[in-house]
């Protein structure tokens, strides 16, 4: 079982989030599977000093849908950030890794320091 820490000092949100895919994905490994889960866990320090642009911040928009007749909700990136960064980045990379049984697996082994 190994560990993987990743210090997210004053790196891009997504670039970080599509490299810990890979890594919970365990496609750095020789032998890899897609049906195999990555064995360890991936830490990921500072992230609240995170590189973010201000442009991305107020112009990145996210809807969410109660199922209600116009009941869209809106928000953007910065409102989402303030509120829980660390929910706002497990989404991201839950939305980069394959929808099957074995992402929920996968975000488990996230921990976020």
């Amino acid at each position: 079982m190994k560990e993987v820490k990743y210090d997210a000092t004053n790196k891009a949100l997504g670039r970080i989030s599509s490299e810990i895919a890979r890594i919970l994905m365990d496609k750095d490994n020789v032998n890899f599977a897609p049906n195999v889960v990555f064995d360890g866990t991936v830490e990921v320090l500072n992230l609240e000093k995170v590189q973010l642009s201000e442009k991305k911040l107020v112009d990145s928009k996210y809807y969410r849908h109660s199922g209600y007749i116009g009941n869209l909700k809106e928000s953007t990136m910065k409102e989402l950030w303030e509120k829980d960064y660390k929910k706002f980045f497990i989404n991201m990379v839950k939305n980069m890794l394959p929808n099957n049984k074995l992402r929920s697996i996968r975000l488990k082994k996230i921990k976020i320091k």
